[in-house]
This record gives C-alpha cells, sequence and structure tokens, in this order.
C-alpha cells in the first residue's frame, strides 16, 4: 500500500492534472505558462535527463544527493541552509535540516557514551526530548512563506505526500507575487523528508515563471535521488574521527602547544562579489589580529603597570581579571560593508595547572551603522562570557561543566546582514527569501553544559590545534567543542590534506552541520591563508600593507 492510498488522495496522474490547473491560474500573467507541462510522471526513471551522476554529500546525516547539471554549488550560503545550487535560468534549489530540541545534543552523547540518553553531555536534565512532527513542520513553514510580505502568496495547496526509500516525505508549490506593479511572479517549491524523529530535510526551489519546467524537473528529481545510510554506520564513522582526536589531544604536550604560539598575526580580510559583465571581484572588508601566548604573574604585574599609569585605581578587565595561568588567544576584527563597521574581540585563556577555573572567555561584537540608523533593540552589540570549571555536586563528586552568558545578537547574524547588503546594496535578492528569520533579534541567554569526557576542544586549541596537525598523512579527526557563533555543544571535524611543499590544508567544519571551511599552512606551521565557503578569505598580510589599503597605523603591542 503507498503512502497516496493510506491517505486516501488521488493518483498521481489525477494529482498532476490537477496541480496543473492550479499553477496555470496562478501564473497567469506569466508568458511562459505553456511551460509547466513538463513536471516528471517519474522522477526516479528520467533522472539522468536532469541530474548528473555526481553526487553531493553531508557527512553528519550520511546523506547524499545527485546535483543539477550544469549547476553551480554554493556550501553554507548565508541563507542559513546547508547547500544551494544555481542553475541557468534563474533557478535556485537549496537544502537544509531541521532538528527537534536536543538533536545535536543526542548526536554529541551518542557519539561519546553509545546510547541516546541525552543529558550529560547536552544540556541540563530539565530539558527532554521534543520530536519534530512533519505535519507540524509543514504548516509553520507554509505559515511563514504565506506571511513573508510579499504583495499576494497562492497556495498550490496539493499537499503531495511521497515515499523516498523507507521515508515519507511531502512537497507542494507557491506561486509569490511581490509587490510592485512591474515586478513579476515567482515560484517556490519546498519538499520535507523525514530522517528520524528528531531531523526532517528541507529543499527549497526558486525559480522564475519562464524556467518552471525545468525548475521543477530538477527539483522533484534531486528530491528522489536522496539517499541516507543507515544510522550506526554514520555513529561508527563518527567515533573513529573522535578517537584520532582524542589520541592526538592525549599525545599533545604544552611544549609542543608554545611551539605554535605565534604573536600579532596579521590578516586582510577578503571577499568575492558580482563585478560587472558577470565578472567575479575580490574586494578588502577589513582586517583581523591575532595573538596567541602564555600568561603567567609576570603578564598580569606588567598589564596592570601599564594601566595604572594613566589611572591609579584601574583594575584588571576582562578575562585578565581572572588571573588564570595558562595559555591565551585573542581575535580582533575590524569590517566595513556599506558604510556600517564590525568590530569583534575575542579574549580566551586556558589554565594549564588544573583545578579551579580550567578555561575563561570573552567575546565582544559591536555594529555600527552610518547615520541615525539603528540595529535592533539593542542596537548592533553582543557580549558573551564563558567559563569552564569544576563544581562540586557532592563530597564525593565533581563535574566539569560549562557555563555561558550570551546577550544581544550573534555575531554570525550580524556579519552575515551586514555583507549580504554589501553583495547587493539594494537589498534586493535575486532569489527572495520567504524566511521570516532573516532579520537578526536581540537576545539574553543562559547555557550550561558538563564538558565531555574525552576530546574537548578548548577555545584556545581550537586555534592551535589546526596548525599542529600532522602534515604528512591524510586523516580526518573529531572533537567535542563549544561553538560561540550558534552557541552550541557541538562536534567538529578536521580533515588535513598534506601538500607538495611540506605545508598543509586543514579543511574545518565548525560544527559538523556546517560547510568546511580551508586553512592553509606553510611547511614552517604558519597560517597563510583562510578560506570560508561564502567567498570570504583571510590572507596574511603586513603592517604596511593595512596601512596602504585602510589607512590605520596598528601597535605592535
Amino acid at each position: 500500500m503507498t503512502i497516496c492510498e493510506v491517505f486516501g488522495m488521488p493518483s498521481r496522474a489525477g494529482r498532476i492534472s490537477l496541480w496543473l490547473l492550479v499553477l496555470a491560474g496562478a501564473l497567469l500573467a506569466s508568458p511562459a505558462i505553456g511551460q509547466v507541462d513538463g513536471r516528471p510522471l517519474d522522477p526516479v526513471a528520467d533522472a539522468d535527463d536532469w541530474l548528473l551522476p555526481k553526487r553531493w554529500g553531508e557527512v553528519r546525516y550520511g546523506l547524499t544527493v545527485r546535483e543539477p547539471i550544469d549547476s553551480l554549488r554554493l556550501l553554507q550560503p548565508r541563507d542559513g541552509s546547508l547547500v544551494r545550487w544555481i542553475v541557468p535560468g534563474e533557478i535556485s534549489v537549496s537544502l537544509e535540516v531541521h532538528q527537534g530540541l536536543m538533536a545535536d545534543r543526542t548526536m554529541t552523547h551518542k557519539v561519546e557514551h553509545g546510547d541516546g540518553v541525552a543529558g550529560a553531555a547536552g544540556g541540563g536534565a530539565q530539558e527532554a526530548l521534543q520530536p519534530l512532527r512533519l505535519d507540524a513542520l509543514v504548516r509553520d513553514l507554509t505559515a511563514a512563506i504565506e506571511t513573508a510580505g510579499a504583495r499576494e502568496v497562492v497556495n498550490t495547496g496539493l499537499h503531495d505526500w511521497v515515499e523516498i526509500g523507507d521515508y515519507i516525505g511531502y512537497i507542494n508549490y507557491f506561486v509569490i507575487h511581490p509587490r510592485g506593479e512591474d515586478t513579476r511572479p515567482w515560484l517556490h517549491g519546498i519538499a520535507l523528508l523525514k530522517i528520524d524523529d528528531l531531523n526532517v530535510i528541507v529543499m527549497r526551489l526558486e525559480c522564475q515563471p519562464q524556467a518552471t519546467e525545468l525548475g521543477i524537473n530538477t527539483f522533484e528529481t534531486m528530491l528522489h535521488s536522496i539517499e541516507l545510510e543507515p544510522a550506526h554506520e554514520v555513529l561508527d564513522r563518527l567515533r573513529g574521527w573522535m578517537h584520532n582526536g582524542e589520541n592526538f589531544l592525549n599525545a599533545t604536550t604544552q611544549d609542543d602547544r608554545l611551539s605554535a604560539m605565534l604573536p600579532d598575526q596579521l590578516f586582510r580580510v577578503r571577499e568575492m562579489v558580482p563585478g560587472d559583465g558577470g565578472r567575479i571581484d575580490e574586494i578588502d572588508i577589513g582586517y583581523t589580529r591575532i595573538w596567541q601566548r602564555y600568561q603567567d604573574n609576570d603578564y598580569y604585574r606588567r598589564t596592570l603597570a601599564q594601566l595604572r599609569e594613566d589611572n591609579a585605581e584601574a583594575k584588571l578587565e576582562g578575562v585578565d581579571s581572572f588571573r588564570v595561568h595558562g595559555n591565551a588567544l585573542v581575535m580582533q576584527t575590524f569590517l566595513r560593508a556599506q558604510g556600517s563597521e564590525i568590530s569583534r574581540l575575542q579574549e580566551t585563556v586556558e589554565s594549564v595547572e588544573g583545578g579551579g577555573i580550567s578555561e575563561v572567555w570573552n567575546l565582544k561584537t559591536e555594529l555600527r551603522q552610518p547615520g541615525d540608523q539603528r540595529f535592533g533593540r539593542d542596537e548592533g552589540l553582543w557580549v558573551e562570557t564563558g567559563i569552564r570549571d569544576d563544581i562540586h555536586l557532592s563530597e564525593a563528586t565533581t563535574i566539569n561543566r560549562i557555563e555561558v552568558i550570551r546577550e544581544g545578537t550573534p555575531p554570525r547574524q550580524i556579519t552575515d546582514y551586514v555583507l549580504a547588503r554589501e553583495r547587493d546594496p539594494e537589498r534586493r535578492l535575486r532569489f527572495p527569501s520567504a524566511r521570516p528569520d532573516a532579520a537578526p533579534a536581540g537576545n539574553l541567554d543562559a547555557l550550561q553544559w558538563q564538558t565531555p569526557e574525552r576530546a574537548y576542544l578548548s577555545q584556545v586549541d581550537a586555534m592551535l590545534v589546526p596548525a599542529l596537525l600532522p602534515a604528512d598523512e591524510t586523516q580526518t579527526y573529531g572533537f567535542f567543542v563549544y561553538h560561540a557563533e550558534s552557541s552550541s555543544l557541538a562536534i567538529r571535524l578536521m580533515r588535513v590534506e598534506p601538500q607538495p611543499d611540506g605545508g598543509k590544508v586543514v579543511f574545518i567544519r565548525p560544527t559538523i552541520d556546517m560547510a568546511e571551511q580551508a586553512m592553509v599552512y606553510n611547511a614552517q606551521g604558519e597560517l597563510v591563508s583562510w578560506f570560508f565557503p561564502d567567498g570570504r578569505s583571510m590572507v596574511r598580510t603586513t603592517r604596511e600593507e593595512l596601512a596602504r589599503i585602510w589607512r590605520v597605523r596598528l601597535p605592535h603591542d
């Protein structure tokens, strides 16, 4: 018995005829209405007409999908999806995953302990698993599309349930009429595929009316090409990578860390943007400074003395006020786009003495906009303070925990919002997004987790370890890490590819759900460039070059 029979739905041929009538009415004003009759009767059998044999894969879910012919793949685009394919003819297909509460935390616990109990490594016992109901998610996503602010949204209402292997899916189409007299309608397709109780794949189609036939055929054949590995195979592979990471951390000494610390590294921050005639240009949008050092009593004494040269009552501030003796990382970033300026400061220290405070960090991001513009209720200020320390539950029980206080708008949302304006100054998206969560909003959160017992990567080691990984073999390492931009305890993967010159490229997934970044190291273990999937990059530079580009004189200390 098929899903259609279970739900009492008409046959596929009947649904196609009905669907064509509805869509024809919705696109009546479009000159391309005659092209909608190409919807594939059998997306599985007809796949070769629309898709390449090549597959794109996502390791978190063991998911692969065939890619469209003549498409451009964008990893981790700024709309929040995992991947987006751009197909000639103004067609866009994206893929994302919606998660139930504690989906990531359940995965973390399964990898560490081999079971599905989500508590020790993933959050408080007061939180319970909240599965995703497919019908509820369909209603929520449909409501979000219909209230996206367009002049008119036509819901075809043909809730088409499909079977893909052992999984149940859903597909529907909307015709969006933007505001304005001269605007053209566009087609928004949405498909959902339930992986398990906590994860649902969401695919979206956006295309102009003249590309309806190609868009729909590509979209539906991609949906039916999805394949998923058995969950136990995905977990076994992740556990193997985590074992590699655990062994590496256990073998890494303080002397190793000190050898990899480099003071005052300078980088240009660049971004790829559309140029004239379809050309892609690369422009400077800012710079980054990175300090790595060991902080002891002499450091704190010297720093306090410098402060008191100007103010006799001055006190140590930020992470320095904790006076932690250990390895420190400071990253300072300045970005500018469309007149807006983003300043970001990250300070973190990890103790090497043991006991008491294990780690402390402070992140501050501030957005300044030109003129009198304001950015949300918090005016673009985002601050996070984190601490990892031991707490005593009883005389016999002590655990190491991570506690975070976060206030304001997360920095990734601020950065993406501003840089998106740089790419499209008038904010006219080529493929208008129906997602209502595109605008950032301020909030206040207090979070805590129990620190994973093995393969945990501190905020300092998150920068040191890529430089220390062996450059003579291709290998993947997994770690548990606190990821500030998503405020989550996550799994981080680092994949090493040796280079002929003795250097290496370390491909990093900041969290297992995010696309890879690439950190390029020379044979001396120095970071020379850092590439991000959204088109940004960091390239090593000098004070003289930054002075020429930005007219700034950066002090050495």
